[in-house]
């Protein structure tokens, strides 16, 4: 399952219609926002994509104004299937552990461990251990560290004295997109520089990624969208040859699943859960087969998530030149 796969926003529907359904007497709105669809005898053509969901119990509605379409969590009954392997990383990370939660459906997390050259999936959380995969597969990865390029991505001060960590956040690109477009245009001078002059990189070595509302103010002459990655992406290894990535987003929970999540009782570990994100797409590139990539990650948190993650210090210097050559290089 995709971990925004489960919830997609429907943007159709507006806190005036959701009224206006409730007067008329066609839905019923229950305590954790799930929306029942109650009476049939106005013929709403209009409506007719929210009705059926709401009659199979899929939609509910967050603060009046956003709704949300739920993974129908009947499929994860007894009855249907006798065992549901799910196969990720850092599952207690996701969005879905959260679903899990949420509809009370048990689970239990196994983990893959090696024992006399045999895999075997075990329980017991004290017999996995990543620091001996972590010291080997950082060893993989440069992160491009660059202060003039990073700048943009750095933690800011607010005029009210407030340092904040959202640079290159969802909203911070849509506040740049109405008031600071020459954010937008340093972002896509840098991503072009880092292709074609850092790197020297040949298009099908390139892999990139950034919201998707920004996708074509980011492309230019020299970055194509045919090398674009989209943030949620997973199962594939379409890409397990690009070799130099940029990750070009901060990223945080949409506000919408933090409230529905709250109605009961569940928190979402925003940094984990970025972190999660991130290193599951950058492990679409070639680090999948233990080989060296370069990125270009300019949010100086994510960086920091990503650096504790791999557990590199602080003091550790990153790499000041690459551990290989482009083609273009060889």
């Amino acid at each position: 399952m995709e971990s925004e796969g489960d919830y997609r926003k429907l943007k159709a529907d507006t806190k005036i219609d959701m009224k206006s359904l409730r007067d008329l007497g066609l839905i019923q709105i229950e305590d954790d926002g799930k929306i029942n669809w109650v009476d049939n005898k106005y013929p709403l053509r209009a409506y007719d994509k929210l009705k059926l969901e709401a009659k199979k119990g899929r939609l509910y509605l967050i603060n009046d104004t956003n709704l949300i379409w739920v993974f129908p969590d009947q499929i994860f009954r007894e009855g249907l299937f006798d065992e549901i392997y799910i196969m990720t990383h850092r599952f207690d990370c996701q969005l879905q552990a959260c679903y899990f939660k949420f509809f009370g459906l048990p689970y239990r997390t196994c983990y893959l461990i090696e024992k006399s050259g045999r895999y075997e999936i075990t329980e017991n959380s004290s017999l996995y251990d990543e620091t001996k995969w972590k010291q080997e597969i950082k060893k993989h990865i440069e992160i491009w560290d660059n202060k003039r390029m990073n700048k943009i991505g750095d933690d800011y001060k607010a005029k009210n004295g407030r340092t904040y960590n959202s640079a290159l956040s969802k909203s911070w690109y849509a506040e740049s997109r109405k008031r600071h477009k020459e954010r937008i245009w340093t972002i896509n001078r840098n991503l072009d520089n880092f292709f074609k002059n850092i790197t020297k990189s040949r298009a099908d070595e390139r892999l990139w990624t950034c919201f998707k509302d920004d996708l074509n103010l980011l492309t230019s002459k020299n970055v194509s969208d045919d090398y674009w990655l989209a943030l949620n992406a997973r199962a594939t290894n379409e890409w397990e040859k690009r070799k130099f990535l940029a990750y070009l987003v901060n990223r945080f929970l949409d506000p919408s699943y933090k409230i529905f999540f709250a109605k009961k009782t569940i928190e979402v570990d925003e940094d984990q859960f970025a972190v999660s994100e991130c290193v599951q797409w950058i492990w679409r590139s070639a680090i999948r087969n233990n080989e060296d990539i370069k990125i270009y990650l300019p949010s100086s948190r994510m960086k920091r998530l990503l650096k504790d993650y791999l557990e590199i210090k602080d003091e550790e210097p990153l790499k000041e030149k690459s551990v290989f050559k482009s083609s273009q290089e060889s």
